[in-house]
């Protein structure tokens, strides 16, 4: 802030009135660097050049505001910046402080205390950066207090606007020895820019109990990469510490890079008691190695999540134990009753714990419980019980009826007649009779009552000949490609066309069922899985290959996902894999792997499978499946070499087996093969 008249001394711009032998207690002068002072930088120095070294430094000055202006290297760029530094004396605090930084420096503090004979505290410290050119490639903290008696920080900020930041940190108490150590109420606010390293509200770090609570990580913009967040941390020797009621804040307009958050903690303790920390989420598809420490997690459901879609999901680790989860949903969803969210997909890892049982709906009119079905596989489910009655209802409600009403000069001769002719019917209506009906404009939804006859249905200009097979079987028309296609929502239907190169239906999940027409099927929507199976009737249709028909059980349907390097629990292995099939028809699978390396005479084939809520398995000579146990049983004998082909499942029905993993391998014996790495992930049933 200039708010005086400034002149230069040694490259170094100095607030006059600064100059002047400032009085024990005054409020400082603004201070503004505007060229590399070739030294570190502490705003309390008695030095007129600002530099740090030696500490002849005026301490009893606070509310220091120090400038670095943009792109101002401080020492080449590997300087530190203070608002305030006390090496070592008789003072106990550091108080209201600010660094606004845009230059290029290694740390920068708001303020820093080091006492080492009495208690020290860090209070009202603030550092801000708000410019593009701004680089901080160490760390940079609030405020910072360290003492032999007593450590606490408490109301410091770091707010991050634009620039490259490493390890912003609100406040970090460190206390010697035994000593405690608070951090209360420090705040990391990022807008904006691109952080690296590790992102803590409030840290302490101590040999006694320590205290940090209600400190906050707010993340409602920039780029995220190489990151933990951590609300408040408690770390330090052995002792028992207290992370509590911190908060990890991150909304809808973060950029996370591919793999760059590592971890989410909201109240991380190395020991001790993790208390009342909460998860607010506002962004779908955030995707970390670990999430842990919350006992409240708090989403808010964007509204072009869809069916099915993930909020975040955790490749190692997701404690969930006893946690409240609250949900809102944002204006504009099109979200339905029966319609499922994945707030958590931990299937790659382990989902641990299971949530408080009742889940706290912010948005009027909409219900949710958790789907229990999948915890044990490594998903936190929420179904959707209720939805507003008039939900999804636009504001203001659109009405395409252009004014003034067009009349076309000439007239066009006689009125068109729509063909085939049929009553145009209005967003949910239900039909119970035959007849033939028009889908107007916009994307209509409508039902089948009961024992309604056959409805002939024309969708801009394609006919649809629907046979309803129950009651609430109900339809949406929605966009595909230049055209509207069908999608069931609810029961089950024939349905049949003769367009050629018109889709004849689309399952929930997007996937093309018939590319093109001249086909019948019976589609079946599964009220359990929200999944959609077919069942050829008529004509060569295209179908993905567990919707195929016959369908011998009903129940969730699973697929087979193509082997991908770091796709499974152990991913470390060199061996090139064995080719494996598997088919799925409705939920029932065959597996094969055929074996293709050509064994030595003392090496072995080695195959078992992983399966989270239940351990590990190995398959035996008699190709039946048992529990793993040591010395680990080889498939085939040492004399049995060679390419062949192995059927290890065959009329299993996946519902009870989704998320294994299947793994094969060569060696002398399980531990030479472990050592050489000479096994591989074959394939993943996933849901």
């Amino acid at each position: 802030m200039k708010q005086t008249v400034f002149h230069t001394l040694g490259g170094v711009a100095l607030a006059c009135s600064f100059l002047l032998a400032p009085m024990s207690g005054a409020v400082a002068a603004p201070i503004i660097i505007s060229a590399d002072p070739g030294h570190d930088v502490c705003g309390n120095s008695s030095d007129p050049t600002w530099n740090c070294s030696p500490f002849s430094l005026l301490t009893s000055d606070n509310d220091i505001q120090l400038t670095v202006e943009r792109g101002v290297p401080i020492n080449g760029g590997t300087g530190e910046v203070y608002g305030k530094s006390v090496p070592d004396s008789s003072q106990i605090a550091v108080t209201g402080n600010h660094v606004f930084f845009n230059g290029s420096a290694t740390r920068v503090y708001g303020a820093s205390l080091y006492n080492s004979t009495d208690i020290a505290s860090a209070t009202g410290n603030h550092v801000t950066v708000s410019d593009a050119a701004a680089q901080i490639t160490a760390q940079v903290h609030g405020g910072y207090a360290y003492s032999v008696d007593n450590a606490s920080v408490t109301d410091n900020q770091v707010l991050i606007e634009a620039g490259t930041v490493s390890n912003p940190t609100g406040g970090l108490a460190e206390s010697h020895n035994t000593s405690p150590a608070t951090a209360s109420n420090n705040t990391v606010s990022i807008t904006g820019g691109t952080i690296t390293n590790d992102i803590n509200g409030g840290l302490v770090y101590s040999g006694n109990p320590a205290t940090a609570s209600d400190n906050t990580v707010s993340i409602t913009g920039g780029t995220i990469g190489s990151s933990n967040i951590y609300g408040g941390m408690g770390s330090g020797s052995s002792a028992v510490h207290t992370a509590s009621n911190n908060t990890v804040s991150i909304g809808p307009g973060v950029t996370i890079r591919p793999g760059g958050l590592l971890g989410i903690y909201g109240g991380f303790t190395t020991s001790g008691t993790s208390a009342n920390n909460t998860l607010n989420l506002g962004q779908s598809g955030v995707a970390v190695t670990e999430l842990n420490y919350f006992q409240n997690l708090n989403f808010t459901i964007p509204a072009s999540l869809g069916n099915g879609e993930v909020m975040l999901s955790a490749s190692t680790l997701a404690e969930i134990g006893n946690a409240v989860i609250s949900i809102e949903i944002e204006s504009g969803s099109t979200l339905k009753a029966g319609e499922r969210i994945v707030l958590i997909d931990a299937h790659s890892g382990t989902l641990s714990g299971t949530p408080f049982p009742v889940v706290k709906s912010v948005t009027a009119g909409y219900n949710f419980e958790v789907d229990t079905y999948w915890l044990s596989l490594g998903y936190l489910v929420v179904k959707l019980t209720d939805v507003p009655s008039s939900a999804p209802t636009p504001t203001p409600t659109p009405t395409p009826t252009p004014t003034p009403t067009p009349t076309p000069s000439p007239g066009p001769g006689p009125s068109p007649t729509p063909t085939p002719s049929g009553s145009v019917f209005s967003d949910g209506d239900t039909l119970t009779g035959g007849g033939s009906y028009i889908a107007p404009s916009g994307s209509p939804g409508f039902c089948l009552g009961g024992g309604s006859a056959s409805v002939n249905l024309s969708i801009d200009g394609v006919s649809y000949a629907i046979s309803p097979g129950g009651e609430n079987t109900c339809f949406e028309i929605f966009s595909a490609g230049s055209g509207r296609a069908l999608i069931l929502d609810s029961g089950s239907a024939e349905v049949s066309t003769s367009a050629s190169g018109s889709p004849l239906l689309e399952a929930r999940n997007g996937q093309l069922v018939v590319n093109n027409g001249n086909g019948k099927i019976r589609v079946t929507v599964d009220p359990v899985c929200t999944s959609t199976r077919v069942e050829i009737l008529q004509g060569a249709v295209s179908a993905p290959s567990w919707m195929m028909s016959p369908m011998p059980a009903s129940g969730c349907p699973a697929d087979a996902l193509t082997p991908a390097k770091g796709s499974f629990m152990i991913s470390d292995g060199k061996l090139s894999c064995p080719p494996s099939a598997l088919t799925i028809k409705g939920t029932w699978a065959r597996l094969k792997v055929k074996q293709t390396q050509t064994l030595s005479a003392s090496q072995q084939f080695f195959v078992v499978a992983g399966y989270a809520p239940a351990g590990w398995f190995q398959n035996n000579r008699l190709h039946s499946w048992e529990t793993l146990d040591n010395p680990l049983l080889p498939l085939d004998s040492a004399t049995e070499t060679g390419s062949k082909t192995e059927t290890l499942v065959d009329g299993l029905d996946v519902r009870g087996i989704l998320g294994t993993e299947l793994y094969a391998g060569i060696g002398t014996d399980v531990d030479e093969m472990m050592r050489n790495g000479r096994y591989c992930g074959v394939f993943r049933v996933a849901p």
